[in-house]
């Protein structure tokens, strides 16, 4: 449920940011901008994701039953649409979104 490397001979976390960001790129079809991401619609924007900050809490490598411990992941992230509109003038909507999610295994 999470993500260890073996480094020798000892297993430990291995997460980074840019492990979030090529998984949201990935699922959401978005695009590396300098520190943002992009999704576009044809050549227009449609959505940009920026200042994302992830607390990602690893579940135990083998649990072994007394570990209640699960994958759990808090984010922020800024977001910006722009108004589609035919005028000129209207600023894009900006707005901040805050994430918590988790995963326990049933097996």
């Amino acid at each position: 449920s999470g993500s260890y490397k073996n480094r020798e001979g000892s297993w430990s976390e291995d997460l980074s940011q840019a492990d979030v960001y090529a998984q949201i790129n990935k699922d959401a079809g978005t695009q590396q901008d300098g520190d943002s991401v992009v999704k576009y619609a044809g050549t227009s924007v449609d959505y940009r994701l920026s200042s994302l900050s992830a607390q990602i809490t690893n579940a135990p490598f083998a649990p072994d039953g007394t570990d209640t411990s699960q994958l759990t992941c808090n984010a922020d992230v800024d977001v910006e649409v722009p108004l589609l509109l035919h005028w000129s003038g209207i600023p894009p909507m900006h707005t901040h979104i805050t994430v918590k999610s988790g995963y326990t295994p049933k097996f």
